[in-house]
């Protein structure tokens, strides 16, 4: 089972915090790396490191990493760079933590509304011997589980889920119906590059980076597609731009225009992750907008159905 996005926030914080203080690796397994609820994660890893293992092939086999992260990790071992590539990887995923806890705490008011719905508003056909209470009860449990059902499903596992946006396969296939400028067009965009700054800010170069991203994709369109950009820049001396434009990967005009822009200009790693932190805070803010939008409608509608079992009961009580 893959950790959490909250438990993979808490591992590279504190192997990035450990490294930082002046600690070894070893040192920090041995200080209880993992929470108490996964000592048997921390069994395996210390086996593995006991063996001498390389960290990434420990960390993997133990379950803690994907490949990816796997992959990232043994860059940093190769380069002598682990403690800026876990600080990376702390910072990433404790954005995307970040990004779940204002996303929970936009929809408990809708939430809280559709459970007190559910709850009070059969309440009056109860007391008038419309429905029996076992059938009351029967139908608010049902209610709630649904509830309970749609929102780990449809919110929690999503974004607790440790695989980033940019593999998750619905929004790859939401692609095919949506325009260029589309909002989520740029959450797919802006979730790869941060893939791909992080890995070449890690010291992968392009080609590196573009196969470790292609490695992750499940949908074969996007590993061919991956293959030809790879292609292009290995054997035909394209620019990123070029390859991954040329390919339909990117399609988003201004990340395409920026991510041209700063590689010409040569400031890429530094220009480029400013772009992603605006571009981030405008996906954020479309994703808020769109969960305000939804509770509006949450409101509406309970209120609306509260009138339509209400009203009838009282005009009942007026007019025996």
């Amino acid at each position: 089972m893959a950790l959490s996005l909250q438990d993979k926030a808490q591992f590279y914080q504190k192997l990035a915090t450990g490294l930082k203080a002046g600690l070894t690796l070893p040192q920090i397994i041995d200080a209880q790396l993992l929470p108490a609820t996964m000592a048997s994660r921390n069994v395996i890893l210390k086996q593995q490191v006991d063996k001498g293992a390389a960290f990434s092939k420990a960390f993997q086999q133990a379950g803690l990493v994907s490949n990816w992260e796997a992959r990232l990790i043994h860059v940093g071992e190769a380069s002598g760079t682990l403690e800026s590539v876990f600080a990376r990887l702390d910072n990433f995923f404790s954005g995307k933590v970040l990004q779940l806890s204002h996303i929970k705490s936009k929809l408990v008011y809708p939430m809280l509304t559709v459970l007190v719905a559910l709850v009070v508003l059969p309440l009056p056909a109860v007391f008038a011997s419309v429905m029996t209470v076992t059938g009351y009860g029967f139908q608010v449990l049902v209610g709630v589980a649904i509830l309970v059902l749609l929102y780990r499903t449809l919110i929690l596992k999503p974004f607790a889920n440790a695989t980033m946006w940019a593999f998750k396969p619905f929004l790859l296939k939401s692609l095919r119906f949506v325009s260029d400028s589309h909002f989520l067009r740029l959450q797919f965009e802006v979730a790869y590059m941060d893939l791909l700054t992080l890995c070449l800010a890690s010291g992968m170069d392009a080609v590196q980076s573009m196969k470790l991203l292609q490695d992750n994709f499940s949908q074969r369109a996007m590993k061919k597609r991956h293959a030809f950009a790879i292609s292009k820049v290995e054997k035909g001396g394209s620019s990123l731009s070029d390859a991954l434009g040329g390919q339909d990967i990117l399609r988003h005009p201004q990340v395409l225009s920026f991510l041209a822009a700063s590689e010409a200009s040569g400031t890429m790693h530094s220009e480029l992750r400013e772009f992603l932190v605006r571009k981030r805070q405008e996906v954020e803010e479309t994703t808020d907008y769109w969960i305000r939008r939804v509770g509006a409608v949450v409101y509406v509608a309970t209120a609306g159905y509260a009138v339509l079992k209400i009203v009838p009961l009282f005009m009942s009580t007026l007019i025996p």
